[in-house]
């Protein structure tokens, strides 16, 4: 069914407090497989919900099931309490609302020519680099608002193994390379970025922007002139999936750019079983530059999403949000043990080795997040601040070091990344003792590639 509306509500409960929720739309997860009947119903849920007043959004993922209900938004909350305490259900909630890691700020594009970012300099990419700059033994999925695209869709639709060569619309970004993946919005194989501030469109460019990129000669026609910026892996393919929708609501409250767990887990089972089908030998770096927007709400779906990653054994590297000190226990559950082999939690500093943004601190990493330089719509260039550039980094900086050694499962590359990060300087640490209360450490430290290369 068709995906056309993101309608929020925000409604008191006295379990959850306040919480923002897609209107209509709850998961649920069974305790058995095969609860429902063909029909997609059940006793249980007639006797909650009502007869003929529910029905299941696409498939289910085995015990775990979409559905849009029809009933009042203000019953909502209590017929996921009823759902959840019954005996049938491993949990139930509201489909709750994700948004990009990013802290917007005025754009600064400079018309002159950018050589390149403190960031990958930052991260001593340079060194590593000379060690590996991709291989196709390894994919990455870019769940976010979509690459650059043209408005108009081809009159064929594109098939499911087809790239972007004649598509996309950047000269940084190199069509050959990258795939398009679903629109879980608008329910098409056409992941366009249409958010004016490029969210997607940047950490592609973060990730896999074209290296060596030649512009023409000088005007004396004897040196070659490059343009743009390099991505952190060269070679690798990413697979493209639009799962952040702009709500297009200038100065309203609804004037946010949004997705919502369900879309997520959506595109990273997707991006999973399309590796496990067609490209079974090689890897994959799963890229969440998205938050949750609630506080108090439960683990549910963000642990199912987690346990695809580690059941198909890929890496996810998972931005910790910017705006609140703490995480939900399944975003920083990324952070426990039965995570941490398999997800990455990325936090944001800058070149002085500190935060803008009041940071959790454990299982984690940090990397570049303050006026990163990467690519843009219509063809430009534009700074982006935040955990989302920083988690793009990572994903990149984890697909080369399997590139290098792809032999090596998903624990041992997140391994050899975590055990390669240096340490903030003395300054930088003193800082968080009072920021953040005693006993704080920074985590694993500030990725650091050429190191990590050496711990593979």
């Amino acid at each position: 069914m068709p995906i056309k509306s993101l309608g929020f509500v925000t409604k008191r409960n006295s379990r959850r407090k306040w919480i923002r929720f897609r209107a209509h739309h709850l998961i649920v997860k069974f305790r058995k497989l095969n609860y429902l009947s063909p029909q997609g119903t059940a006793p249980m849920l007639d006797s909650i919900i009502g007869v003929n007043k529910y029905e299941v959004v696409g498939q289910p993922i085995g015990a775990w099931t979409y559905f849009k209900v029809s009933i009042p938004d203000d019953k909502l909350l209590q017929i996921v309490d009823n759902l959840h305490d019954h005996n049938d259900t491993l949990y139930a909630e509201p489909d709750l609302p994700m948004a990009p890691c990013l802290i917007p700020k005025d754009p600064m594009i400079e018309a002159n020519h950018v050589k390149e970012s403190w960031g990958p300099r930052f991260m001593k990419m340079f060194p590593a680099w000379d060690i590996q700059t991709g291989t196709e033994d390894v994919v990455i999925a870019l769940l976010d608002s979509g690459v650059p695209l043209s408005e108009t869709r081809p009159q064929t639709a594109l098939s499911l193994h087809e790239n972007l060569k004649t598509h996309l619309k950047h000269e940084d970004l190199d069509g050959k390379r990258f795939i398009a993946g679903w629109d879980y919005v608008n329910q098409a194989r056409w992941p366009r970025d249409d958010y004016s501030a490029a969210h997607g469109t940047k950490l592609a460019g973060i990730i896999a922007a074209k290296q060596d990129n030649l512009f023409g000669n000088d005007d004396n026609g004897e040196s070659d002139v490059y343009i743009g910026t390099a991505g952190i892996n060269w070679a690798s393919h990413v697979f493209a999936y639009k799962a952040l929708h702009w709500t297009g609501q200038e100065d309203t409250e609804e004037s946010e750019f949004l997705s919502t767990k369900a879309l997520v887990h959506l595109g990273v089972k997707d991006a999973v079983e399309y590796v496990q089908t067609f490209v079974p030998a090689k890897k994959l770096v799963i890229n969440l530059s998205l938050q949750t927007t609630d506080d108090t709400v439960e683990p549910g779906t963000l642990d199912d999403i987690f346990n695809l990653v580690i059941e198909s054994g890929a890496i996810a590297c998972v931005a910790l949000r910017n705006a609140h000190g703490l995480a939900e226990p399944a975003e920083l559950g990324a952070s426990n043990s039965n995570y941490s082999g398999h997800v990455i939690v990325v936090g944001a500093t800058t070149q002085n080795d500190k935060t803008h943004w009041k940071h959790v601190f454990g299982d984690m990493v940090y990397a570049p997040g303050s006026k990163i330089w990467s690519t843009s719509k219509m063809n430009s260039y534009e700074y982006i601040n935040g955990t989302s550039p920083a988690t793009a980094f990572v994903s990149g900086l984890a697909s080369v070091m399997w590139c290098e050694a792809p032999q090596l499962g998903a624990t041992e590359i997140v391994r050899a990344l975590k055990d390669g990060c240096r340490k903030p300087s003395n300054d930088a640490l003193s800082s968080y003792g009072e920021m953040e209360g005693e006993g704080n450490s920074f985590g694993h430290g500030i990725i650091n590639a050429h190191q990590a290369f050496q711990e593979i």
